[in-house]
């Protein structure tokens, strides 16, 4: 049985780095079928030179070619400074890279004239997700900032899906509006009572506010414990219908909602529970005139 290799075998095989053909799209496309196809280092090749990108691109390598051989003090200059100016871009990402990977997307850089957008997609490249080990740097804030807007909007993601987002920013591909805009068409979609108030601006947590209060309030627990996400009672308040199966706009009245606190088994617990359950024997008591 023949074993297929993925993009980094291929491209290693064709002697480049898989983020030298994700930076650019045209490239990624080709890199894409030949792991579909399982091309050779031959036919590569030539579709590779062959490529609109390379035709655009074979001057500047011919300059380089040039410079090397004239001026290769110049050209190792030049590749010391890319390669600083890519260290220091890595570190405040939180992206760790391989020195020689570095060196190699220093030179190719030069060698092609990537612009920005080029240079962001090969760091992108770069990432590689472990569950097992904290991101840091502004990879860190960005995934942490997905988070926190989803959690605002009652809405979670797996961590492989944050990291795949933050990915797509670092390349230049999703901005944080983006995500944030994502994350209120998934708010949309599971409380289609709150539509109005959501394109109005309002996030999930704001207009659960009074519902997480109430909650509070009545069952004596911390309001920051209360995840909008996972808590039951509140997604049947949000996701409320009406008589006719439809949702309800702005969710269920919030009176019928302390109602339904009041038969949860954690209620009968509570001293404000005990304090209602008191006072209304008490009143019996004195209906009967058992208690004056």
């Amino acid at each position: 049985m023949v074993t297929k290799l993925d993009a980094n075998q291929l491209a290693t095989r064709y002697g480049y780095a898989a983020s030298f053909f994700n930076a650019v799209p045209e490239l990624k496309k080709l890199l894409a079928q030949a792991v579909a196809a399982q091309w050779s280092a031959e036919e590569f090749s030539a579709r590779f030179l062959n490529s609109s990108w390379y035709k655009y691109h074979s001057s500047s390598l011919k300059e380089w070619s040039a410079l090397k051989a004239k001026e290769p003090a110049e050209v190792s200059k030049r590749i010391a400074d890319r390669k600083a100016s890519l260290q220091a871009q890595t570190a405040k990402l939180g992206i760790t890279m391989d020195p020689k990977r570095l060196q190699q997307l220093s030179e190719w850089s030069l060698m092609y004239q990537w612009d920005e957008g080029a240079l962001n997609r090969a760091l992108a490249a770069e990432m590689h997700y472990d569950p097992a080990k904290a991101q840091l740097g502004e990879v860190g804030s960005m995934q942490s900032q997905i988070r926190e807007n989803a959690a605002a909007y009652g809405v979670s993601y797996n961590d492989k899906d944050i990291w795949s987002m933050s990915q797509k920013m670092v390349e230049g591909s999703l901005s944080q509006e983006g995500v944030l805009e994502q994350i209120k068409k998934l708010a949309m979609s599971r409380f289609p009572g709150l539509v109005d108030e959501i394109n109005k601006g309002l996030s999930v947590r704001e207009i659960a506010s009074a519902y997480v209060q109430a909650q509070s309030r009545l069952l004596e627990i911390d309001p920051n414990q209360i995840d909008l996400a996972t808590d039951s009672s509140l997604q049947k308040a949000l996701q409320a219908k009406g008589p006719d199966g439809k949702p309800l706009a702005g969710g269920m009245p919030l009176w019928q909602y302390e109602q339904d606190l009041r038969k949860d088994s954690r209620w009968l617990n509570t001293s404000n529970a005990k304090q209602e359950m008191n006072g209304v024997a008490s009143k019996v008591l004195k209906d009967f005139g058992l208690q004056t």
